[in-house]
């Protein structure tokens, strides 16, 4: 995040769905580094938001793994079974 511009690390900010809070969060550390001053409550905002995120993404990986799921009939457990090329 060091190298990004002022504006790009507040593209973070504008757009964050668009982003992982992972990188959202390195950009506002980035951007307190450089001087920015975030509210408290502006953070807990932040942070609230980044967790609700967080365990929607858990429950859809969850979900996707699910026994049952279409996509689990892909998986191949045998270890002998080559791999297609």
């Amino acid at each position: 995040m060091a190298n990004k511009s002022d504006e790009g690390l507040l593209e973070y900010l504008e757009n964050r769905t668009k982003f992982r809070p992972e990188a959202i969060e390195a950009a506002i550390a980035e951007m307190q580094t450089r001087g920015r001053v975030f509210g408290e409550e502006e953070l807990s905002a932040y942070r609230r938001e980044f967790e609700q995120r967080r365990e929607i993404t858990e429950k859809e990986d969850n979900e996707f793994w699910k026994p049952g799921n279409s996509w689990n009939k892909n998986i191949v457990t045998d270890e002998t079974a080559h791999a297609s090329r």
